[in-house]
């Protein structure tokens, strides 16, 4: 199930947070509450990285195009959403810096250890 950021900033913040798996509620949490952030900031690095997450898609690698949206957005969201999250206040939720947290997710898919094993971890 895919949930986008709640465009009600008055909405509580776990709301405006539904998008954010829970077992990642606390790194963000620590996020918004170290910066300092108001609602809308924290929607719009929410936002930002959900538009960076779909940009990374649409650019992914060849070994990547049997996942669909929905998954590759599961895999970012499961593993990386923290640091996503992280780069997306330090863009200042500008969507005109999607294509850095394209970039920055992008990396992270292709760098992870849960999806890439190395070739140590293999059993022959």
């Amino acid at each position: 199930m895919t949930h986008t950021p709640s465009p009600d900033l008055s909405a509580p913040l776990r709301e405006q947070l539904a998008y954010v798996p829970e077992h990642h509620l606390p790194a963000v949490v620590s996020q918004i509450v170290g910066h300092n952030l108001p609602p809308a900031q924290v929607h719009a690095a929410g936002a930002l990285v959900e538009h960076g997450i779909t940009l990374a898609w649409a650019n992914r690698l060849p070994g990547f195009n049997v996942i669909d949206l929905g998954q590759y957005r599961q895999l970012a969201r499961h593993f990386h959403y923290p640091e996503l999250f992280h780069k997306a206040i330090h863009q200042g939720g500008d969507l005109r810096n999607v294509t850095v947290l394209a970039t920055v997710t992008g990396i992270c898919i292709l760098n992870n250890g849960h999806l890439h094993p190395r070739a140590t971890d293999r059993s022959s």
